[in-house]
């Protein structure tokens, strides 16, 4: 299935939209499903990596919080790809410059994922603790912070990091 943001641009799609006009003011966690693979294959060029993210984000979704949010999926993709241990400063370094200013919400979010991580708490703990509260939402300052919680308590235990964050509960298909 799809979020109704992105059913909405689907249609403004087929009705002759443009993709530079398709997307609606939503931050759902769409743009997030398909920027790990851009990540994958464009992480080496970051520039070109953005830019990608910035339009597969602009055809469903126009938040700012959608692009940041999907930038940061596509980086740690990157990195999970390429660095066999990623560290949570790196990471948030090169997450800081890559989504620029006026993403202060969203790196202080990922701050918290990365403090929490530390601690080894829970993600439903986590999540609750920044807003949600009924499992994992489609919200992208919801889902992102999370998973990035998660790929930090285990990076070297993939079907660890699912199990827990589908027990979360909530929108499990997008945060596993």
């Amino acid at each position: 299935g799809v979020g109704f943001a992105t059913l909405r641009a689907i249609l403004k799609s087929c009705v002759g939209v443009g993709p530079e006009r398709s997307g609606v003011a939503s931050a759902g966690n769409g743009p997030a499903m398909r920027s790990a693979i851009i990540g994958v294959v464009w992480g080496h060029a970051p520039d070109v990596m953005v830019e990608r993210v910035r339009r597969s984000t602009r055809l469903t979704h126009t938040d700012p919080k959608a692009l940041q949010g999907a930038v940061a999926v596509a980086l740690a993709a990157c990195q999970a790809a390429s660095v066999p241990v990623t560290s949570t400063d790196g990471y948030l370094g090169a997450l800081a410059r890559l989504v620029g200013a006026g993403a202060d919400e969203f790196m202080s979010l990922a701050h918290l994922a990365a403090q929490s991580a530390a601690r080894g708490e829970p993600v439903a703990r986590f999540a609750e603790s920044i807003g949600s509260r009924r499992g994992i939402s489609g919200y992208m300052l919801h889902t992102v912070p999370c998973v990035l919680q998660v790929y930090w308590r285990f990076p070297d235990d993939y079907g660890a990091g699912i199990e827990e964050i589908v027990r979360a509960g909530g929108d499990t298909d997008t945060a596993a």
